[in-house]
C-alpha cells in the first residue's frame, strides 16, 4: 500500500545520509514522507538529526519548525531564530519562513521577508500568488487581490500559456488562475470565475478545477457541461485528501441525472460511491471497489451527509437504498471499536435499508461484547420480527 511504499522510499534516504551524513536533501525528504505517511514522531527525529549532523541545512530548520507547529512552541521559535541566521534562502524557503511568522502573530516580520522575497523575483506568478495567499491570510483582501491579478498578468506570457509550454509552467499557470477564480467567486462573479476556471483547466487538468466547473456549471442550469467535469472527477484516481469532492461529484452528477428522468444512469453513478470502500461486490460487476479507500469514520460522515441531501424520491428508491446498505455494511467492517460499528449497523435499521435484519443479527452479537444486555434484548426481538417479515 502506499504506507508501505512511503516507509520503502524513506528507508533509501536513509541509506543517502548514511553514505554522506550532510546531504540535506536527504534528510528533509525522508522526513517529509514520514510526516506524509502520518508518522510525525518520526519525522521529528529524522530533522533534530539533521540539524544536530548538518547545522548550516536551512530547510531542516523550517521543516522542523512546522513539525513542532502542534505542540513545541520553543522549538518552532529556535528553529525560526535559527533560520534567520542563515545566509542564502532561495525563494520556497523564504515564503515558509514568512508563514511561519504568520501562524505566531507576526505579521511584520511576515511582510518584511515578502517584501524582499518579491523584490528577488520580480517576474514570478508563483512569488505573486503565494503574496496573495498570506495578504488574505492577514485580512488584507485589497493587496491580495492586487498580488493575484499581478500573477494573473505574469502568466499570460507565452512561456506559461503557449500549447507547447513545458508542462511546469503550465501548472503554474493553472494554480494562478484557479486562485484567481477562487476570489471571484466568493465576490459573486460567476461568469468570471467560470472564465478562470476553465483557463486553469486548460493549461493542466486537475480534480479541482473540473469540480469547481461542474458545480458553476450545475447553478447556471447547464447540465451536460455539469455531468461532463463531474465525470471528470469521479473518474479519475483521486489521492486520499480528495475523496470527499470526488464522491461529492458523483451525488451531484447522480442527483442531476435523477432530476431529468435518467434514473437508471443516476443509480449507475451514485455506484461510483463504492469505490470508497473496500468490498468485493458480485452484485456490482465483481469489481473491487477500493481505489478511493478512505478511512471508515470519514467515509460514514460523507455518506450521511450525501444520502440526506438526496431527494426524498432518490432516497426512497429500492435499487439507491441496496447501495447504501451495502456501503454502511462495508464500513461497518471496517470499524476498530465494536461500538463505532454498532453505529454503522444501527444507521442500516434505522434507515430500513434492505438486509436490515442482518444488521440486528450483528448488533446482537456487538451488544452482548460491549455488555450491553438490554440493547441486545431489544435487538434480538427485532431480528425476529424481521425475519418472519422477510
Amino acid at each position: 500500500g502506499a504506507l508501505d511504499q512511503a516507509r520503502e522510499a524513506a528507508d533509501y534516504y536513509e541509506k543517502s545520509y548514511t553514505l554522506e551524513p550532510k546531504t540535506c536533501a536527504a534528510y528533509t525528504s525522508r522526513a517529509k514522507l514520514l510526516a506524509g505517511a502520518t508518522m510525525k514522531d518520526e519525522a521529528r527525529k529524522v530533522v533534530d538529526k539533521c540539524i544536530e549532523t548538518a547545522p548550516e541545512c536551512s530547510s531542516c530548520y523550517l521543516l522542523s519548525a512546522n513539525l513542532y507547529l502542534d505542540g513545541g512552541k520553543d522549538k518552532v521559535l529556535s528553529a525560526i531564530d535559527s533560520v534567520k541566521e542563515q545566509k542564502g534562502l532561495d525563494i520556497d524557503e523564504k515564503f515558509s519562513l514568512a508563514n511561519l511568522y504568520l501562524k505566531f502573530g507576526k505579521n511584520d516580520e511576515a511582510n518584511a521577508v515578502l517584501r524582499q522575497a518579491i523584490l528577488e523575483v520580480p517576474f514570478s506568478p508563483l512569488a505573486y500568488r503565494e503574496s496573495a495567499r498570506m495578504y488574505k491570510a492577514q485580512h488584507k483582501l485589497a493587496e491580495a487581490e492586487l498580488s493575484l491579478k499581478k500573477a494573473v498578468f505574469l502568466s499570460s506570457d507565452p512561456k506559461f500559456k503557449d500549447k507547447d509550454a513545458p508542462l511546469g509552467m503550465k501548472r503554474i499557470r493553472a494554480m494562478v488562475y484557479y486562485d484567481y477564480a477562487q476570489m471571484l467567486e466568493e465576490k459573486g462573479d460567476l461568469e468570471g470565475a467560470l472564465a478562470s476556471y476553465e483557463e486553469s483547466h486548460e493549461s493542466s487538468v486537475s480534480v479541482d478545477s473540473a469540480y469547481k466547473l461542474g458545480t458553476i456549471y450545475e447553478k447556471k442550469g447547464v447540465t451536460d457541461k455539469a455531468l461532463e467535469y463531474y465525470a471528470v472527477v469521479y473518474d479519475s484516481f483521486v489521492s486520499s485528501d480528495m475523496v470527499h469532492i470526488a464522491m461529492d461529484a458523483a451525488a451531484r452528477a447522480a442527483i442531476v441525472q435523477w432530476k431529468s428522468g435518467d434514473k437508471e444512469t443516476s443509480v449507475d453513478t451514485l455506484k461510483k460511491l463504492l469505490r470508497s470502500v473496500r468490498i468485493p461486490s458480485n452484485n456490482f460487476g465483481g469489481q473491487m471497489f477500493y481505489d478511493w479507500n478512505v478511512a471508515p469514520n470519514d467515509a460514514f460522515t460523507m455518506m450521511e451527509k450525501i444520502f440526506t441531501g438526496l431527494p426524498k424520491e432518490m432516497q426512497r428508491s429500492g435499487d439507491v437504498r441496496t447501495i447504501f446498505s451495502y456501503l454502511y455494511f462495508a464500513l461497518g467492517s471496517g470499524m476498530r471499536l465494536a461500538s463505532e460499528e454498532a453505529k454503522l449497523y444501527e444507521r442500516i435499521v434505522k434507515l430500513n435499508l434492505p438486509d436490515a435484519y442482518e444488521a440486528q443479527r450483528l448488533l446482537i452479537d456487538i451488544y452482548d461484547r460491549l455488555g450491553r444486555k438490554k440493547d441486545s434484548a431489544m435487538a434480538e426481538k427485532m431480528y425476529n420480527k424481521l425475519v418472519k417479515i422477510r
